[in-house]
C-alpha cells in the first residue's frame, strides 16, 4: 500500500508549514520535575519522537498556574523560571527536524484538594464525579485572570522557541468545563448560550494573538462528544468550532470524552481504530481551518484512509508513539512491518498518573535471591548490561521484543516465561493470550518475521510454575506490569 498523503506538506496550521502530516499528540508522561521544570528525560523523549519522523510533536498538558495540575508531574509554563529548560527541549526538536507545541492546561474541578492542597475551581459549584469535591465558582473576574494565565503561558512558550500552542478544551479541563452545560450553569457573559459558553476559549485564542502576533499558531483540542447525558454532543461542538475560527484559531484537534465518561479517554483494544475520525470529518465540513483526527489511529493504513477520504487533514497518533518512536520512518521506508503495535493494554500510558517512573516489575517468581534482576526497557535502552545466560518474565510484546533485541546481539540465550501454555516461535501467533491481543488490534502481521526465527537463536519458552524458575540464570528480566516479590 502506497502512503502518499501521510508525507505530504499540507496546508498551514497559520503560518506553519509541517514537512508531513503525522502529529504526535499530546499524552501525559510525568517526566518533569515536581515544580513543573522539564528535565533531560524531558528532552531525549521529544528528542526520539522527532527523530522518528513526526511533523510536529504536541507536548503532554503543561500548567498555565503553578498550582494548578492535573498529576504532580505535569510540566509548567506558569513561571518564566521553567524557559531556560523548555528551550533544551524545543533546541533538540528542531535540530532533529521538528516542530514543537506545549499543550496549555487548566484541571478546573478534575482534581482534588488532597494534592492541590487549596479547593478546586470552576465555571459552577458541580462535583466532577471521579473526585466528587464541589469547587469553588469563579467569579467573573477570575475567569479573566484565567484567561490571561493562558496568555501569559503562551508568551512564555514563544520565548522558549515553541511554534506554536495547542490549548486543551477537552478531557473534561477547565475550558471543556466553560463550553458544556453538564458543568456551566453560569448567568454571565460566561455562561447561558452556546455564543457565552464559547467565550472563555475565544479570549484564549485572542489575548494569545494579541500579545504573541496575529500569526502565531494556535491549536484548540476539543471533545467533539462528551459522552455524559447532557453533555456537549457533535451537533454543538460543529456550531463551536465556528466560533473558534472566527475568534482566531488556526486548527482544530477533535477528541472526545469528559472524566465522567473517562472509559473513552484511551480507549482499550475493543474499540475499532480510527472511531473518533467521523466526529473530525463532521468537524471538517463547516470550517476552513484545519482539523486534526485522533483517537486509535495505530497503522499507516488507518491513517493514510482518513486522509484519503477526507475525514481530516492531519492525523494526530498518541499511544502509539510510545510502542514506536520511529512510526514515521518505518512507514516512510517501507519497514511497517517491523512497527512495534500499540496493544492499547492501557497500563504504562495510564500508569504514569501514579507512578512516573513507569516502573515494571513481576510479581511471584521463585528463586530470585541473588540474581541481578533488571528492566526490560533499560536493557533495549542500552541501560544495562547482561549476562549471556537470560530469563525473560512476560512473554507478551515487551518480552519478545527484549528476546529480539539480544538475539540480534548473539551470543545470549533468552528463556521467556508467562502464565500461558505455549509460545509457538513458528506460527504467527504467540499462545492463546498474546495472539487474542494482536488479533484484536488487527496488527498480527507485526513481529511475524521476528517470532518465526526465535526458535533458531537460543529463544524458548516455559510455562510459569511453582519451581525455582530463575535458578541458573544471569539475569531475570522483568517485561511485565506488576511488583517484584522476593521468594
Amino acid at each position: 500500500m502506497r502512503y502518499d498523503k501521510l508525507f505530504e506538506p499540507g496546508r498551514k496550521i497559520g503560518s506553519l508549514e509541517l514537512k508531513n502530516r503525522f502529529i504526535m499528540g499530546a499524552m501525559g508522561v510525568g517526566f518533569a520535575e515536581l515544580g513543573g521544570t522539564p528535565t533531560d528525560r524531558t528532552v531525549a523523549y521529544y528528542e526520539a519522537r522527532a527523530k522518528g519522523g513526526y511533523g510536529l510533536i504536541i507536548t503532554e498538558v503543561s500548567r498555565v498556574q503553578e498550582d494548578e495540575f492535573c498529576t504532580p508531574f505535569e510540566p509548567s509554563l506558569a513561571d518564566d523560571r521553567h524557559i531556560p529548560a523548555w528551550k533544551k527541549v524545543t533546541d533538540a526538536v528542531h535540530a532533529a527536524g521538528g516542530k514543537i507545541f506545549p499543550q496549555l492546561h487548566q484541571p478546573g474541578r478534575q482534581y482534588t484538594k488532597a494534592i492541590l492542597g487549596h479547593q478546586v475551581s470552576a465555571p459552577s459549584p458541580l462535583a466532577c464525579p471521579i473526585f466528587d469535591e464541589v469547587p469553588h465558582e469563579l467569579a467573573t473576574e477570575e475567569v479573566w485572570q484565567n484567561i490571561h494565565l493562558f496568555g501569559n503561558a503562551a508568551v512564555r512558550a514563544k520565548e522558549a522557541g515553541f511554534d506554536g500552542v495547542e490549548i486543551h478544551a477537552g478531557h473534561g479541563y477547565l475550558v471543556q468545563q466553560f463550553l458544556s452545560q453538564f458543568t456551566n450553569r453560569r448567568f454571565d457573559e460566561f455562561g447561558g448560550s452556546l455564543e457565552n459558553r464559547a467565550r472563555f476559549a475565544c479570549e484564549i485564542v485572542r489575548d494569545i494573538k494579541k500579545r504573541c502576533g496575529a500569526d502565531y499558531p494556535v491549536i484548540i483540542k476539543l471533545s467533539a462528544e462528551e459522552k455524559v447525558p447532557g453533555g456537549m454532543t457533535i451537533s454543538d461542538t460543529k456550531i463551536f468550532a465556528k466560533y473558534f475560527e472566527k475568534a482566531g484559531y488556526d486548527a482544530v484537534e477533535a477528541t472526545i470524552c469528559t472524566y465522567a465518561s473517562l472509559d473513552w479517554m484511551s480507549a482499550p483494544e475493543d474499540v475499532p481504530m480510527g472511531f473518533n475520525a467521523r466526529n473530525a470529518e463532521e468537524i471538517r465540513q463547516g470550517l476552513s481551518i484545519l482539523v486534526i483526527a485522533i483517537d486509535r489511529i495505530n497503522t499507516p493504513e488507518i491513517a493514510e484512509d482518513i486522509l484519503e477520504t477526507g475525514k481530516a487533514d492531519f492525523v494526530s497518533i498518541s499511544r502509539q508513539t510510545l510502542a514506536e518512536p520511529e512510526f514515521p520512518n518505518k512507514v516512510r521506508e517501507g519497514n511497517v512491518s517491523e512497527i512495534a503495535p500499540c496493544i492499547n493494554c492501557l497500563q504504562s500510558c495510564m500508569g504514569y498518573m501514579t507512578d512516573p517512573q513507569h516502573l515494571q516489575a513481576c510479581p511471584n517468581i521463585p528463586g530470585i535471591d541473588g540474581t541481578h534482576v533488571v528492566l526490560a526497557n533499560d536493557v533495549i535502552e542500552g541501560k544495562v548490561t547482561v549476562g549471556r545466560n537470560n530469563l525473560i518474565a512476560g512473554a507478551g510484546l515487551v518480552g519478545l521484543e527484549t528476546a529480539d533485541f539480544l538475539r540480534e546481539r548473539g551470543g545470549r540465550t533468552s528463556t521467556l516465561i508467562d502464565m500461558i501454555e505455549t509460545v509457538d516461535f513458528g506460527v504467527l501467533g504467540v499462545g492463546t493470550h498474546l495472539k487474542a491481543r494482536l488479533a484484536s488490534n488487527d496488527t498480527t502481521y507485526i513481529l511475524g518475521a521476528t517470532i518465526e526465527s526465535f526458535g533458531e537463536h537460543g529463544v524458548t519458552y516455559r510455562q510459569q510454575g511453582t519451581e525455582r524458575t530463575a535458578e541458573g540464570f544471569d539475569n531475570i528480566i522483568i517485561a511485565m506490569v506488576a511488583t517484584v516479590q522476593s521468594a
